[in-house]
């Protein structure tokens, strides 16, 4: 298709949610519920929810762009603070607050949410390289509410008439985008919360100035909709995923910091495994695991149990089972377990 064929869609294909009479979601208030409006009613609201039935806009919240002084024309609106950055120019431009401003461009072909995880992170990678460069807010929604640019009070601009493809906005710059494909292995039935977590932990680690509860939310939702083919978890789930780890993720550690924890554990590389061989393998690192954790528990208890064995003796008393449970604060039943077991007898032998 040449350039000159390439006209900016309609409205409802750009943004609607749904076909219709009603076709956007949209909301007054950044708290309110989004609801169903006609595109003449879209004037009276300031929010507008994007790329709810297929991907078809790439949008980013720019918050930290540099503006030196007063300038005379808004960095929104100014094409100076595209050119310079060899980003093509968006769409709608909509200015938040200050010198903050959403920036919108519409996609000649649309993504669906059925695409392939290739088409849906690559999707994702090119977004992520304008966030970085326009210094964007990363945990802002790419399927959420965002500034309204056909608010009547919307201070917008509409600086291109024609859709862009991805490619165009593919930025040649090197930038660490491929946020996603790390866990595709990983996000599967039997797996699903422990993926979410590690991810969720990693983007809030790297983020965690500029993340609340609700961003944290929206970025699990995101992530979850990158695999095709795997239920997401349920919003009661990810909800309680978020809050541990508002509440506590700078005590948290990645699995990178742990290394899989005292067993050292190399981290399990999953592609190309058939789903079978991937459970089978997990499952084999669970029961390793358990035997681990049991065996350092035995350990733990015949310690005790040989502490308690030479405080008896070195008050000149014999150590009866009892009396090693007791002061080794552990039960009968436990002791008379591990009265005869090697390692104890050899330890209390040369007491």
């Amino acid at each position: 298709m040449g350039e000159a064929a390439r006209v900016l869609p309609e409205l409802s294909d750009c943004f609607s949610a749904r076909r219709g009479e009603k076709p956007f979601l949209a909301k007054k208030g950044k708290r309110d519920s989004l609801s169903y409006v006609a595109a003449p009613e879209l004037e009276h609201y300031p929010y507008i929810a994007i790329n709810q039935r297929d991907f078809r806009i790439v949008h980013v919240d720019v918050d930290s762009i540099d503006v030196s002084g007063e300038p005379l024309l808004e960095p929104a609106f100014d094409i100076q603070t595209y050119d310079d950055l060899n980003i093509p120019w968006p769409n709608f431009t909509v200015i938040s607050s200050g010198h903050r401003f959403h920036a919108f461009w519409v996609l000649e072909r649309s993504i669906p949410r059925s695409a392939t995880f290739r088409s849906i992170s690559y999707f994702h990678d090119v977004r992520t390289k304008l966030i970085y460069s326009l210094g964007g807010d990363p945990a802002c929604n790419v399927a959420g509410a965002v500034r309204n640019p056909f608010f009547a009070k919307a201070n917008v601009r509409e600086l291109s008439r024609k859709p862009y493809r991805l490619a165009d906005l593919n930025l040649d710059i090197k930038v660490d985008a491929k946020t996603y494909e790390t866990y595709r292995s990983l996000y599967q039935q039997g797996t699903r919360n422990c993926a979410t977590f590690r991810a969720a932990l990693g983007f809030y680690k790297d983020h965690h100035e500029q993340v609340g509860f609700d961003e944290l939310v929206a970025w699990i939702k995101t992530f979850q909709g990158l695999y095709p083919g795997v239920d997401p978890l349920p919003l009661s789930e990810v909800r309680t995923i978020a809050n541990s780890i508002i509440q506590n993720g700078r005590r948290y550690r990645t699995r990178a910091d742990r290394n899989y924890g005292i067993m050292g554990f190399s981290p399990l590389d999953c592609s190309g495994m058939e789903e079978k061989e991937r459970l089978d393998a997990i499952r084999t690192r669970q029961k390793i695991g358990a035997a681990f954790v049991h065996n350092l528990r035995r350990q733990g208890t015949i310690d005790k149990m040989t502490a308690a064995w030479g405080a008896i003796t070195g008050e000149g008393q014999t150590p009866t089972q009892k009396a090693v449970a007791e002061r080794a604060g552990v039960s009968l039943r436990t002791v008379k377990t591990y009265w005869r077991n090697p390692s104890f007898t050899a330890r209390v032998s040369t007491s």
